[in-house]
């Protein structure tokens, strides 16, 4: 039996409580600190009990996303296919063979941190269980319950896939650039560390390229990563390239102040906007500095928001290490000679 499952079950049902009145807000931070809570406990269950909570976790997720979309929220996870997600919970709780006979009631396989379910010895499911209904490729569905069942049982429609939150301008590699002669540089942002990454809802990262030449202005449009919900320890894990459009290295002056910047940004449900946590930067000197390198991994700290472009008042985040990784890459190093 899982220790903390009992409170698992008291803050799903008052999450699910605030969903069903409406209550967005409350719901949405109780769905993502119950989500925390299951992957932080899950490591300590058997492997078809940490597979079940991890996936509902997953659910957890996924209705929070559906929550926070302006557009069609009729195409996502809704209240009704989260209800139940508690006999998951209350089977982990039980243990045992309880376990082995429990299934998923949402169909998660097409999605993003989904967890294959491995089969464990007990026996036979009783007639009339739940059984699992074909879902089409990719999507998201629920245990549609046979004729055996007890009478009255809702039938839940399934309901495709929720689409993830790749709000996202990334621009792909310049090719006319390239094929000049130029050297357009790639950042791959990888993963970015903070105390408490668990309380950003949809965190992404806007990335600029200051001018430097003391205006407000940028070299090139601000690019965005995808929104990112995938946690590693005290990471949220991006993944990302994003492919700088002009020549900043054959272009570089030392006095001009170009610099890369990055501001970790997430969404803030109480006042329903998206805010800055913090910033960082990389002065194009260094990127410069280690061009003649294919790829450079590099950390840069977190500094206290406002932003200062001009970089002269900075003050840490945090003093721990927990920093923002990226690597950079010189695209024209990476071309085949001809």
């Amino acid at each position: 039996a899982a220790p903390m499952s009992s409170k698992w079950l008291d803050a799903f049902d008052a999450s699910v409580q605030s969903d069903g009145w409406g209550q967005q807000i409350e719901a949405a931070d109780g769905y993502t600190k119950l989500a925390n809570a299951l992957e932080h406990d899950a490591r300590h269950l058997s492997p078809r009990a940490h597979a079940l909570v991890m996936n509902t976790a997953l659910a957890l997720r996924l209705r929070v996303q559906t929550m926070n979309r302006s557009d069609d929220v009729s195409q996502g996870v809704s209240v009704e296919h989260v209800k139940p997600l508690r006999d998951v919970l209350e089977a982990v709780e039980l243990g045992g063979n309880v376990v082995a006979r429990v299934h998923m009631p949402i169909d998660l396989s097409g999605q993003s941190g989904f967890q294959p379910i491995p089969e464990e010895a007990g026996p036979t499911p009783r007639a009339g269980a739940m059984e699992e209904a074909a879902m089409p490729a990719g999507g998201v569905g629920v245990h549609v319950r046979t004729e055996r069942e007890a009478p009255g049982e809702e039938r839940l429609a399934p309901v495709p896939a929720v689409p993830p939150a790749e709000i996202t301008s990334m621009l792909p590699v310049p090719s006319r650039l390239l094929a000049a002669g130029g050297k357009p540089l790639t950042v791959f942002i990888e993963k970015a560390g903070f105390k408490d990454p668990h309380l950003f809802i949809d965190p992404f990262i806007t990335v600029s390229v200051y001018r430097g030449d003391g205006a407000m202005d940028w070299a090139e449009p601000p690019q965005e990563t995808a929104r990112s919900n995938r946690k590693d320890g005290q990471y949220i894990v991006f993944n990302n390239p994003i492919h700088l459009q002009t020549d900043l290295i054959s272009s570089f002056n030392a006095r001009d102040g170009k610099a890369i910047l990055f501001e970790f940004k997430h969404f803030k449900p109480q006042k329903n906007k998206i805010s800055t946590k913090c910033w960082t930067f990389i002065d194009l000197d260094h990127v410069v500095r280690d061009s003649a390198e294919q790829e450079v991994a590099v950390q840069l700290e977190w500094y206290e928001k406002p932003a200062d472009y001009k970089r002269k008042r900075l003050r840490l985040l945090t003093i721990k290490p927990l920093h923002l990784h990226i690597t950079l890459r010189m695209e024209a190093n990476r071309r085949r000679p001809a």
